[in-house]
């Protein structure tokens, strides 16, 4: 699970161009399980799911700073132009261990009575760590909205903040929009 509540800001330097930045803060919890044989069988052998461990890991990562920045550009009445990227730190924990011997029984079932046994249970608090990149993102944006014919019945503060404030729904018949993005998805080979 993730979280990235993000507290941002805009500035409109002029009725055509607008930047903005903002902070977030991430906090990740991780959790991986994972099934493996203690002992395999000879392959002309049917499995024998009574060798089985569960392992699972957990860690928490309650800050993961990061930073994101835009900028929306309107060369004509009727186009706008957006940028954005996104950078985050890494995600970094320590992470604790819980392995669970004899899982199954031969039959496939869960093995109560083992997985209980203080004898088949091994936990170990930070057993290791865990580090995940968080890839950059960047997007690009093009719109073209065409605007009504006519006057048209606006919301109040669009009246009031003339050629400052757009209102999309009573001021355009359409728009027409392409975006594209990149993430840097290639830093995360392995987890």
């Amino acid at each position: 699970m993730a979280i990235f509540p993000t507290l941002s800001a805009a500035f409109a330097i002029n009725k055509n161009l607008s930047i903005g930045a903002g902070f977030s803060w991430g906090i990740v919890s991780v959790e991986f399980a994972q099934m493996a044989e203690a002992v395999s069988p000879i392959r002309t052998e049917p499995d024998d799911f009574s060798n089985d461990i569960k392992t699972k890991l957990q860690g928490m990562d309650a800050f993961v700073p990061g930073l994101v920045a835009s900028v929306l550009w309107s060369p004509t009445n009727r186009l706008d132009l957006s940028g954005w990227f996104r950078y985050s730190d890494d995600i970094k924990t320590s992470v604790d261990l819980r392995a669970q011997a004899n899982y199954y029984t031969s039959a496939g079932q869960v093995n109560e009575t083992a997985i209980n046994s203080a004898a088949n249970i091994t936990e170990v608090a930070n057993a290791g760590t865990f580090r995940l990149p968080n890839p950059m993102e960047a997007r690009l944006g093009f719109r073209y909205h065409h605007p009504r014919k006519g006057r048209n019945p606006q919301q109040r503060w669009v009246s009031k903040h003339a050629g400052w404030a757009r209102d999309a729904m009573s001021q355009d018949l359409f728009d027409v929009e392409v975006d594209l993005t990149w993430a840097h998805n290639s830093q995360v080979d392995a987890v």
